[in-house]
């Protein structure tokens, strides 16, 4: 007996995933993978974008953000994925605001990131 069967696709692997690099703040983020949400034991509804790098030296090391952080917010403004980043980060930089604040999901931690930017260069 033949029984037809559709197989479902593999989930996408971390380096397939969609990236964002930021060049004021100067990090990368990618969209989550089913293996991170797998590996830090997230839910299904877990959003945010995933930093992957932050250069030595740049706003972002300052403000504290490292490799593995999970942006969820900023300014207040909910992160589901790098777009939504993206789109808010360009409105961070247009508007040249003074302070931001991230706040991002550190292992079992939340912590709020305070970014105090020189626009002048």
């Amino acid at each position: 007996m033949k029984v037809p069967v559709e197989l479902v696709r593999s989930p996408r692997l971390q380096r397939e995933m969609k990236k964002y690099r930021n060049n004021d703040f100067e990090f990368t983020a990618r969209n989550v993978s089913f293996f991170d949400a797998a590996e830090e034991q997230w839910g299904n509804e877990q959003q945010g974008a995933l930093i992957e790098e932050v250069k030595p030296g740049s706003w972002g090391e300052l403000a504290s953000l490292y490799s593995g952080d999970l942006v969820v917010e900023v300014d207040g403004q909910r992160v589901d994925d790098v777009d939504g980043l993206r789109r808010v980060m360009e409105e961070v930089a247009a508007a040249k605001k003074p302070v931001l604040v991230m706040k991002v999901l550190r292992g079992i931690h939340t912590a709020y990131l305070e970014f105090e930017p020189n626009w002048k260069n």
